[in-house]
């Protein structure tokens, strides 16, 4: 039996996380010593111990129905959670692999660029579930396999609701109910408009929240006030002007914070997250460089999407966009097809990649 170098690889990166969490995530989740590599698991972990199981814990600015439900169904044990993780993760490289024309070691070598994918195997969070939700919803517009689709639905709920919305919204989006599914890019600035008007509407909704977020942003990226700004032009009906630089801002504004790296009291944000941002610069500048920031590729077209429906949110958290991470990982590592010029761009179809001329 063969084994290809990306299972080989892939094991040793598993060995690694093994050893990281008997070594270090037990013993910090246990309060033996302070290293917080995690965002919000002792909240879920105090959560699951407390609280029955109900559909209250699903709220407009918080989700935490998936992770209680995984710690419930786990009985709480954290080596149960590791193993889950692991198989969040796994499903989701299989089911590219499988599905999709890529290089197998490019792609994992950008999955394991971030270290906010090697710490979410450690512990219950949300963000390798989103993971493989996006993996398998991007598969299931590739290959049009329905039982795709429930996976990543199932998961989806289990993230936060947010991200079943925007599957439901981009189904809409590539579907025949839209007339204007083949202008990808007239698509998306439609929908920002569209979300620019209902978001104002609703404002009532997220004010206490975006005051939150507003301060919370100014502690992320030292006081820059720039994401304060971005909300107050979101709130008078210009987020179709600034999701993109909002976005941005979210997936790559903790970069002003390298002089805290050396601060490992908040080793979550000051070095996890960081570094993931500047996985998350070197993808995208790597992506514009080859020419891959195109809607015509389907997993660009998913992640502008992605970012229309996640970049409204007023909480600064770039680990949110973890999923465009993966996306940008796979137009990357996609190997080029040649196009079929009887189908669509829009529907599904192998044409992923236009073959160089």
């Amino acid at each position: 039996m063969i084994v290809l170098r990306s299972t080989w690889r892939l094991l040793l990166y598993y060995l690694a996380s093994l050893g990281a969490f008997l070594l270090l995530a037990l013993p910090v989740l246990r309060g033996e010593f302070h290293l917080q590599f995690y965002a919000d698991t002792m909240t879920y972990e105090r959560l699951a111990r407390t609280m029955p199981l109900s559909f209250n814990l699903i709220q407009v600015g918080a989700n935490l129905f998936g992770p209680v439900l995984v710690l419930k169904t786990l009985g709480g044990h954290r080596f149960l959670v590791y193993l889950f993780n692991l198989a969040c993760l796994t499903a989701a490289f299989g089911i590219v692999v499988r599905t999709f024309p890529v290089n197998r070691l490019r792609f994992l070598f950008y999955l394991m660029l971030t270290p906010l994918m090697f710490t979410s195997l450690l512990s219950i969070n949300k963000e390798i579930v989103a993971v493989a939700a996006t993996a398998f919803f991007a598969s299931y517009y590739r290959s049009g396999r329905r039982w795709q689709l429930a996976v990543a639905l199932v998961a989806s709920f289990l993230v936060r609701w947010q991200m079943t919305l925007f599957m439901f919204v981009f189904m809409g989006m590539a579907s025949p109910i839209n007339p204007v599914r083949r202008r990808r890019l007239l698509s998306v600035t439609i929908l920002t408009v569209a979300i620019s008007v209902a978001y104002v509407q609703n404002l009532d909704t997220f004010e206490r929240i975006d005051q939150v977020a507003s301060f919370a942003a100014r502690e992320a990226v030292e006081g820059s006030g720039l994401y304060g700004a971005l909300i107050s032009v979101q709130n008078h009906y210009g987020y179709f002007l600034v999701f993109l630089p909002k976005t941005l801002h979210q997936m790559i504004g903790p970069l002003g914070r390298m002089d805290k790296v050396t601060d490992v009291s908040d080793f979550f944000n000051n070095d996890v997250i960081l570094f993931h941002c500047v996985a998350t610069a070197i993808l995208l500048s790597l992506a514009v460089w080859r020419r891959r920031i195109r809607l015509d590729l389907h997993p660009i077209y998913i992640a502008a999407v992605y970012a229309a429906v996640f970049g409204l949110s007023p909480i600064f958290a770039p680990r949110y966009f973890l999923p465009i991470y993966v996306l940008v990982a796979l137009a990357l590592a996609l190997r080029p097809e040649p196009r079929v010029a009887a189908e669509p761009a829009d529907e599904l179809s192998p044409a992923l990649v236009p073959a160089p001329r």
